[in-house]
């Protein structure tokens, strides 16, 4: 079996050879982007994922003709955080819906032994349904809250302090209650990740020295 080919390098490029490698690296990127973000299933170290977003940096820069509008790299600020955060409210509610199936006493004390009793000595189906949802969202709010560029891995401590937050024995009303203040912390760090985006932009359409001068902004 031959050994996998090393990747030209970048100043060896020509220009059908970038734009080759910009599309193979734009879809592996977009591979991985789904497999962390969505499957939160990461077949790659943060470091190798980072390698192959500056390596199409470097081939853009020195082909920006070759630079499409939806390259990888023009994807700065909330995009990410808004197509995770649209997922992670989806199971949310996936969630609550399950929960409104389950034994609810209104009393987070009681609510544990019930549940767990339902569970094992019961064989509800529905108990074990709502369990597979709460372990799907808690670490999807986790990384939204402690991680607002969704860069690197899911640490345990921030997978801990989500689990006190979203606590299976809630009442159906708490529960309800906690994910309104959670949807707003979403909404609050996107407008902030956008307000940053919008910056950057500016930053890069008016090099210094230019913002003063005359003419029509590009």
């Amino acid at each position: 079996m031959s050994a996998k080919a090393k990747p030209v390098a970048v100043e060896s490029l020509d220009e059908a050879g970038a734009a080759t490698e910009i599309a193979r690296l734009a879809a592996e990127i977009a591979r991985h982007d789904a497999l962390y973000y969505r499957e939160d299933a990461p077949e790659i170290s943060d470091a190798a994922y980072d390698a192959l977003r500056q390596r199409l940096t470097a081939i853009e820069a020195r082909f920006p003709n070759l630079v499409a509008a939806d390259s990888p790299s023009k994807r700065v600020g909330a995009a990410p955080v808004e197509a995770f955060g649209k997922t992670a409210e989806n199971n949310a509610q996936v969630m609550l819906n399950r929960m409104k199936l389950i034994p609810d006493t209104g009393s987070p004390y009681l609510n544990t032994p019930i549940r767990e009793l339902a569970a094992k000595a019961g064989g509800s189906a529905e108990v074990a349904a709502y369990r597979a949802a709460l372990t799907t969202v808690i670490p999807e709010f986790a990384r939204i809250l402690n991680n607002p560029n969704l860069t690197g891995q899911l640490t345990d401590t921030a997978r801990k302090e989500m689990e006190h937050v979203i606590d299976g024995s809630s009442t159906l009303n708490q529960m309800q209650k906690v994910f309104e203040v959670l949807k707003q912390d979403k909404a609050n760090r996107i407008a902030d990740l956008n307000s940053q985006r919008d910056a950057l932009r500016s930053a890069i359409r008016t090099p210094a020295g230019e913002g003063s001068a005359g003419g029509a902004p590009v």
